[in-house]
């Protein structure tokens, strides 16, 4: 950044909520949904209505952990609302300054309850369990 300016405009006169372009003060403010142009863009990649039929197969299960990061809104507009994927399949999609207190990397030393649920969503087991006699 080489130089701000500051606007004597009243901010609250700007809707951040949704998409549209505004004026404030001489600055033209652009609020995009990024949320539905990456879903489009997802669209324009993968095969949307074979991954729903997939979605919607009964021996299929699927769990998406977005760790309360970024992720979850994402997540939930295409698996839910855009490939027909049950809600409860994004856990922790609410994104929260502090990761809801989770550590934000989803390596084995701290994702053990998403290896757990995935343990179960699939039937895979340890090692051990899948050994003869195990």
């Amino acid at each position: 950044i080489k130089k701000y300016r500051i606007t004597g405009e009243e901010p609250a006169k700007t809707a951040f909520d949704k998409p549209g372009t505004t004026r404030l003060g001489n600055m033209e403010v652009v609020v995009v949904d990024a949320v539905g142009e990456y879903s489009k863009m997802m669209q324009g990649i993968f095969d949307f209505p074979s991954i729903r039929r997939l979605m919607q197969r009964k021996d299929f299960s699927m769990v998406f952990d977005a760790m309360n990061g970024v992720a979850g809104p994402f997540a939930r507009r295409i698996f839910v609302d855009d490939l027909g994927a049950d809600a409860s399949s994004i856990v922790n999609g609410v994104p929260l300054p502090d990761f809801g207190g989770a550590h934000p990397d989803p390596n084995l030393k701290y994702a053990e309850t998403l290896v757990s649920t995935m343990q179960l969503v699939d039937g895979v087991g340890t090692d051990e369990e899948k050994s003869p006699g195990g």
